[in-house]
């Protein structure tokens, strides 16, 4: 892949992520097995950097300080994404101001100033992202009823696959 097309990728990447405002967060428990929750996005970062509020003392702030490997992914009617990459906590009381929005108040009974707040950090990895808005959901609807009148399966092109961090 050239310089141009990793660039394009990364930038539309960064596009999808920011359309959705919830994601599922996928941690390891202490006993080895997949937990998954939902979140509300609280920012989409430059660098693809994704962060998230939570509670220091929920299972998922345990889990990631004994196991930072993570994965988050999100769903609209026509755009997915998959994460995958770690995380930690962040405690710095000015980025948690700098993120905050009141949407996040029914969590935290105490609003920005609420001492368990943390931000959970991912650093991805990998990005995966379908985007089958406009041509390209076009394209997918024919290529669907092509497949489905000559019986045939369907060829949908993959998703977009970009790294983002590490050598």
């Amino acid at each position: 892949m050239n310089r141009d097309s990793h660039d394009n990728d990364f930038a539309h990447a960064l596009d999808v992520l920011r359309s959705f405002d919830a994601c599922m967060l996928t941690t390891m428990t202490a006993d080895g097995l997949l937990h998954a929750r939902p979140l509300a996005i609280a920012a989409v970062e430059d660098d693809g950097h994704v962060a998230m509020f939570t509670d220091d003392d929920s299972p998922k702030a345990f889990e990631i300080m004994h196991d930072a490997r993570i994965a988050v992914t999100m769903q609209g009617p026509r755009k997915f994404a998959a994460l995958s990459g770690f995380a930690r906590l962040n405690r710095d009381r000015d980025r948690i101001r700098a993120l905050w929005q009141q949407q996040f108040e029914p969590w935290f009974a105490l609003g920005v100033d609420d001492p368990k707040i943390v931000v959970v950090e991912v650093e991805p990895e990998a990005v995966e992202i379908w985007d089958h808005s406009g041509f390209k959901g076009i394209r997918a609807l024919f290529e669907r009823a092509r497949a489905a009148m000559s019986n045939d399966v369907a060829q949908i092109p993959e998703g977009v696959n970009v790294k983002v961090s590490g050598p």
